[in-house]
């Protein structure tokens, strides 16, 4: 398989606003607005995206996923979209990123590293709010749509044409919750063939 500890020709940082909206048939729906991350020397940009000959950056503008968390096993299924404004030298480029992924409270790990593996325990604690700290980590596929016209910048169309799989951690925090996602060009992370 290949190697993912290359550096992610794609990178997603987003403070998280996140109402429990209430109960529905099979769990609760939450709404996640994305909101922008303020830039720190260790994260310059709230999206960044490398490709070969060059990087675009910018910054989170809108965001908004109905998420679930079912009440039987925990799991929780995310399916956002997601505004980015780019910066590049020509010009401003809106691009829209849908995320869809799955995870599950089981795998919430709290600040003592400590997990809560039986699923009814996991919610419990999830409903009465995980302590500040807790991580959950999450999977999720990433698609864009772009608005490419004449002097786009290069990377634009790979931005476009590519199905990218992220690797990404939820952070729940008293003051705003945060993600932070990974991304890489899927076709790069099919097993390869033994020689």
């Amino acid at each position: 398989m290949n190697n993912t500890k290359q550096q992610a020709p794609l990178e997603l940082n987003a403070q998280i606003d996140a109402i429990k909206l209430g109960g529905i048939p099979g769990g609760t729906r939450l709404d996640l607005r994305y909101l922008e991350v303020p830039p720190t020397k260790t994260s310059p940009a709230a999206f960044t995206f490398r490709y070969t000959g060059g990087e675009l950056t910018g910054k989170v503008v809108t965001g908004h996923d109905w998420a679930l968390v079912r009440d039987d096993d925990g799991v929780v299924i995310f399916d956002g979209r997601i505004t980015i404004l780019l910066q590049s030298s020509m010009k401003r480029l809106s691009v829209i990123a849908r995320i869809n992924g799955r995870t599950t409270l089981t795998r919430a790990r709290m600040p003592d590293g400590s997990v809560e593996q039986q699923p009814e325990l996991a919610l419990n604690q999830w409903r009465n709010g995980f302590e500040s700290g807790t991580t959950l980590p999450l999977e999720v596929v990433m698609q864009f749509t772009a608005d490419i016209s004449r002097g786009s910048p290069a990377g634009l169309i790979d931005l476009e044409n590519k199905l990218y799989f992220g690797f990404g951690i939820y952070t729940f925090d008293a003051s705003a919750d945060r993600i932070h996602i990974k991304a890489f060009d899927a076709a790069s992370l099919r097993p390869r063939e033994a020689s």
